[in-house]
């Protein structure tokens, strides 16, 4: 199988105030008859998102952009919220929270761009 390089030109682990703080890697697989595939992962520092009162407690939602780009087109785009864990007492301990996308992209060579943004916080310009 032909690597796939993704060249990912954008770290996004910020330690700036008032911005999301996340990690961010992936992995490529191939699944027999499916073909070539993408995992991308976001690990999300709890502690760096705000929460929005819920009837149920308080969650921090973000929205992510991330789109596969090869040859200066766009090959495979998502747009999409991750969603926290619902935390019942605002003063409970605030824990990270992940989140995993799957892309079934051909080999090949393809930029990855990607942006984050707080959701409940006006203020955030996103990363």
């Amino acid at each position: 199988m032909k690597n796939v390089l993704i060249p990912i030109f954008f770290f996004l682990t910020l330690p700036l105030l008032a911005q999301v703080r996340a990690d961010f890697t992936y992995a490529r697989f191939f699944a027999p008859g499916q073909g070539a595939y993408v995992e991308t992962y976001f690990n999300v520092d709890g502690q760096s998102v705000a929460y929005d009162t819920l009837p149920k407690g308080y969650q921090a939602r973000l929205e992510a952009t991330l789109s596969f780009e090869q040859d200066s087109a766009i090959k495979d785009f998502k747009k999409y919220e991750i969603l926290g864990p619902v935390l019942t007492n605002p003063d409970s301990f605030i824990a990270d929270f992940v989140d995993v996308q799957r892309f079934m992209l051909p080999d090949g060579d393809y930029s990855l761009n990607i942006a984050l943004r707080d959701l409940n916080n006006t203020t955030s310009k996103g990363v």
